[in-house]
């Protein structure tokens, strides 16, 4: 017996292949979902980072979907307000004073 695994392969169920010999090579998220049918989404968000005002959200599930779509479409949502924050997502229609603490983090945010 060989001292390294070895496994079954589902193409040819008489072979064995050495699994250090296995292709490693990962599809990238185009490819899968071409594959499974999913259409591509574009890229809207990219190079943007966005940081959600829980406060002004109510319920959970309204953050989580924000999140969702926000890094669907090629975006990173951030914990807490940084540097690299320059959109801030808030369903409040008035200045808080959280929005000037992130203006003193980065002068830029939207």
């Amino acid at each position: 017996k060989q001292w390294y695994q070895r496994r079954v392969r589902a193409d040819n169920p008489g072979t064995e292949d050495n699994i250090y010999d296995a292709d490693t090579e990962e599809e990238t998220e185009d490819e899968v979902a071409t594959k499974i049918g999913l259409p591509i989404l574009p890229n809207f968000f990219t190079g943007h980072r966005f940081f959600i005002h829980t406060d002004s959200f109510p319920e959970f599930d309204t953050i989580k979907h924000l999140s969702r779509h926000l890094i669907a479409f090629g975006g990173k949502v951030s914990d807490y307000m940084s540097k690299d924050v320059r959109f801030i997502v808030t369903q409040c229609s008035s200045w808080q004073p959280d929005f000037s603490t992130a203006l003193s983090v980065n002068a830029e945010v939207k």
